[in-house]
């Protein structure tokens, strides 16, 4: 979620290089998604977290070309694992998730008001890594399977924020949200996100399509996708200062690396996930 930050006068150049790949992405992401076929859906998302994980390991400290790997391959095999599971170990995962970003919540919240400095030990921000890589993985197969609208859904809701805290951020950003994590995301960023993501899910739900929930509980669910994303992207960026890195990679010219677009998405989704499988169940 590259939101929720203060003004930023980035050059021309450098705008039209970030325009031009957040378009191709955007088609790529739409052409995937408008096919419907699940496994082809599965397998770009593979892709994708083998190559975040490589970046994850990468941030995580020094790390040799053997353990890099490992890692990417140990990412990648515990994807198709959970992909494999029964439903009630799936949804179990789900919920590890959701408590891992509450604890990871709270964590930041310790880190920005006591100053507080994490050990640098790769091994635990190896180990978080699983725990943010492959439950989002299974929540994009799970919300592709369960209904074909709920991934571009989720997608768009992480984009109207993002697109909503930038420029609430550039027109009134001020009070810093987190200083001592990532200096350049304000509070108004976040009032912004807060007050167009519930809005734009209720105009989804106005579209000629299958709505999941009613206009309410959209927005309601909306409100918790938004903290859900807030969240993803201040661990990400606590572990970039940690690395003392600005982009988790440069794969994507003009946004740095796969890690620095998704970290939204790394929380939003399960969580998102998590909501409409209960749901489904309970029906």
């Amino acid at each position: 979620m590259g939101g929720v930050r203060a003004p930023s006068t980035p050059t021309t150049g450098g705008l039209l290089t970030r325009v031009r790949t957040a378009v191709l992405l955007t088609a790529c992401l739409a052409g995937l998604l408008a096919l419907g076929y699940t496994p082809l859906v599965a397998l770009v998302f593979l892709v994708i977290m083998a190559c975040a994980a490589a970046e994850w390991a990468t941030l995580a400290g020094p790390t040799s070309r053997l353990r890099l790997g490992l890692f990417t391959v140990s990412v990648v095999a515990c994807c198709l694992v959970a992909l494999a599971m029964p439903h009630g170990w799936q949804l179990k995962l789900l919920v590890t998730a959701a408590v891992f970003w509450l604890l990871a919540l709270a964590l930041l919240w310790r880190v920005q008001s006591t100053q507080v400095k994490l050990p640098a030990s790769s091994s635990g921000w190896l180990a978080t890594g699983l725990l943010a890589l492959v439950p989002a993985f299974v929540a994009a197969v799970l919300l592709q399977e369960l209904d074909p609208w709920l991934l571009p859904q989720v997608f768009l809701l992480v984009v109207t924020a993002d697109t909503a805290a930038y420029f609430g951020g550039r027109a009134w950003g001020r009070a810093r949200l987190a200083s001592r994590i990532s200096p350049g995301k304000t509070w108004a960023g976040v009032w912004s996100a807060f007050c167009a993501v519930p809005l734009a899910a209720i105009l989804f739900n106005w579209l000629p399509i299958h709505a999941p929930l009613a206009a309410w509980q959209a927005a309601a669910v909306a409100g918790v996708v938004v903290l859900s994303a807030i969240t993803g992207d201040l661990l990400e960026s606590l572990f970039k200062r940690q690395a003392g890195a600005k982009d988790s990679g440069t794969l994507l010219p003009g946004h740095g690396g796969i890690l620095d677009r998704i970290d939204s998405l790394l929380a939003a989704a399960p969580v998102y996930a998590l909501i409409h499988l209960l749901r489904a169940d309970f029906q």
